[in-house]
């Protein structure tokens, strides 16, 4: 967002065409003919001034990415021809990309002196404070741009963007259901609407935004993730899955939407999607707090004991639903009559107080007592 307003298209053939992307023509680069033209021997001059060439000079830097170089030779352009618009426009840019943006702001300022265009430069000097942190003074030049226009995007897109990050919520979704009147079906727009609609808690809203968001724009990907958790917590589980699965196929590396993906799909019952999605989460270095226990689930369901134990193991060391994974060690270690090693697994998540599963452990320690004297009479009686 904060790149909107640098300009990219700097790298020009000559001082014309530069003045020229900034609306600036012959009059503006008038100023810059009290240079004689440089010769040349024979055909014609390379360039028609002296200020020509040092215009090529400050596309080359920038070409190339050398915005050090190229501010140096901005300033020595406007130096030398202190009247010369473009070269105050080429020095405000070249000290915004070496984050000099005070500095920026001053050359701009004499490049509006000289007859800038007065959007262009406002657009530019408030991209400079928002990079200092001065949003205020960026907002305030956004709203004088809405007083000559009221309808100007920019001003009422920046303007959105910024009050979402000071959390000015109301205002956000103000300027954005104003942009959204001149524009109803710009899909960027709807998505940031949606994310400031859900901080202000409007659940319903948010949905109908971003399922309107998907239907400008079938492959938004933030959409389509916001959407799918949405339906998450809303419990429908099948139509949240169709979202993050057509996400994953966008993004395979996601893990934040494989993690919600795996989330559904154990919802629905459906383990081994759920594992595996799981299981990919872990592999992208997703993060998995809260998923050592479905994953483990789905390991002992699927029969993959050992895998289920490293999961178990994991999760004990991560701190994490740790009456549950002692539960489930208890169970495994209960399929293969191991009845005292249950016990004490499940008396490890007793202690540990987690509803549900510090009762439920509680209930299967009495069922390990129970197994193991049916299994001593059992083994006793076939000694007789």
């Amino acid at each position: 967002m904060l790149r909107t307003f640098i300009y990219a298209g700097l790298i020009l053939i000559t001082a014309a065409g530069f003045a020229g992307a900034f609306g600036m023509g012959s009059t503006a680069l008038a100023a810059a003919g009290s240079d004689a033209a440089l010769p040349t021997v024979g055909g014609e001059p390379a360039f028609a001034t002296r200020a020509d060439a040092m215009v090529s000079t400050v596309e080359g830097f920038l070409q190339v990415k050398d915005y050090v170089a190229a501010e140096k030779a901005a300033l020595e352009l406007t130096e030398r021809n202190p009247e010369f618009l473009t070269g105050w426009m080429m020095l405000g840019y070249c000290r915004s990309r070496v984050s000099k943006f005070e500095e920026s702001n001053q050359a701009y300022h004499k490049a509006l002196a000289l007859g800038a265009d007065k959007r262009s430069i406002q657009t530019r000097e408030a991209y400079n404070h928002i990079r200092l942190g001065k949003y205020d003074e960026a907002k305030a030049l956004y709203r004088e741009m809405l007083d000559a226009n009221e309808t100007d995007s920019v001003a009422l897109k920046q303007l959105g963007y910024l009050d979402g990050k000071l959390e000015n919520y109301d205002d956000a979704a103000y300027y954005y259901r104003k942009l959204l009147d001149n524009d109803p079906e710009n899909s960027e727009v709807i998505a940031s609407l949606a994310k400031i609609e859900a901080k202000r808690g409007g659940g319903n809203e948010v949905r109908i935004l971003l399922e309107k968001t998907l239907e400008l724009d079938p492959d938004n990907t933030d959409a389509l993730g916001k959407l799918g958790l949405m339906l998450i917590r809303e419990k429908e589980f099948t139509a949240a899955a169709d979202r993050l699965l057509k996400l994953v196929t966008i993004e395979p590396a996601n893990a934040k939407a494989r993690r919600n993906l795996g989330v559904a799909y154990y919802q629905l019952g459906k383990k081994s999607k759920a594992r595996s999605e799981f299981e990919r989460v872990s592999e992208l270095g997703g993060s998995m707090k809260g998923l050592y226990g479905p994953l483990a689930d789905c390991c002992v369901r699927s029969g993959l004991n050992t895998r289920a134990l490293e999961v178990i193991k994991q999760g004990l060391q991560a701190n994490e639903q740790k009456a549950w994974l002692y539960s489930m060690w208890g169970k495994m270690l209960e399929k293969s009559k191991r009845y005292d090693a249950a016990i004490a697994k499940f008396s490890k998540a007793v202690e540990l107080k987690e509803a549900p599963w510090s009762g439920y452990a509680r209930k299967q320690i009495a069922r390990q007592v129970k197994l193991k004297h049916r299994a001593e009479m059992i083994s006793q009686q076939g000694m007789q």
